[in-house]
């Protein structure tokens, strides 16, 4: 909501940031197909259900970005990769700039652990991501999130 002009416009959830300009990104139907990197087993259980929930066709989950890196270079694509930043090998920082190097235009949303809001602009100034949030991801984190992308 714009500060004091009554707009109808949805506030953004807390936790949820977006960049300032989005590049063009694959385009999200009803139905699409969706990587979780994450480092931490229950989150990455958790955040395939959520997807599954929210329509995604085929969630693959892996534990870290090297993981990641390989399947990507097998030629295997996805429309949607959350990625966690603090990942055990290849952080998610370096993982993100790699897939992107590689010509990767899926739509990249990183997730974090509690993080100071000062932080946001440059996640977004250095790492070419399409949005960001705070864990623990809820269903309608995710849906506005991904609102924006789809078709």
């Amino acid at each position: 909501m714009e500060g004091g002009q009554g707009s109808s416009k949805k506030q953004k959830l807390k936790g949820i940031a977006e960049p300032a300009a989005t590049t063009e990104r694959v385009k999200l139907g009803s139905e699409f197909s969706a990587l979780v990197v994450e480092k931490d087993v229950i989150d990455r259980i958790m955040h395939k259900d959520i997807l599954t929930f929210v329509g995604a066709k085929n969630c693959d989950t892996l534990g870290n970005g090297l993981e990641a890196i390989a399947l990507h270079l097998t030629g295997k694509r996805y429309d949607l990769i959350l990625m966690d930043l603090d990942l055990p090998d290849d952080d998610g920082y370096t993982t993100i700039e790699e897939l992107r190097a590689m010509g990767v235009q899926s739509v990249i949303i990183s997730v974090s652990g509690p993080c100071r809001r000062e932080i946001f602009p440059r996640l977004f100034k250095y790492l070419p991501i399409d949005g960001h949030y705070i864990k623990p991801m809820t269903v309608e984190m995710l849906r506005q999130a991904l609102e924006k992308f789809r078709a």
